[in-house]
């Protein structure tokens, strides 16, 4: 068996590129699963189930968790600086 190819990660059914757009479709367009699909049928003939998006969205969140986690106790200590 061969190298995966670019952007594959092995056990997972979608591109990293793939999984960051759905990503960024669910949770900061506020796309439905199921509009996530209409889309990915349409733009590129991509069928998919609403268990690999339910997936995929649980994988980039625990992905990201550390990320956040660290975010929240550096950003009390940050200067507030007024836009005024």
């Amino acid at each position: 068996m061969g190298a995966p190819a670019s952007g594959i990660v092995p056990g997972q059914d979608l591109s990293i590129d793939l999984q960051a757009i759905l990503s960024w479709l669910g949770n900061y367009g506020h796309i439905s699963y199921e509009k996530q699909q209409e889309f990915l049928r349409e733009l590129g003939g991509i069928e998919i189930g609403l268990g690999t998006l339910q997936a995929t969205n649980a994988r980039v969140a625990d992905a990201v968790k550390p990320a956040v986690e660290e975010l929240w106790k550096w950003a009390p200590l940050q200067a507030f600086r007024s836009c005024r």
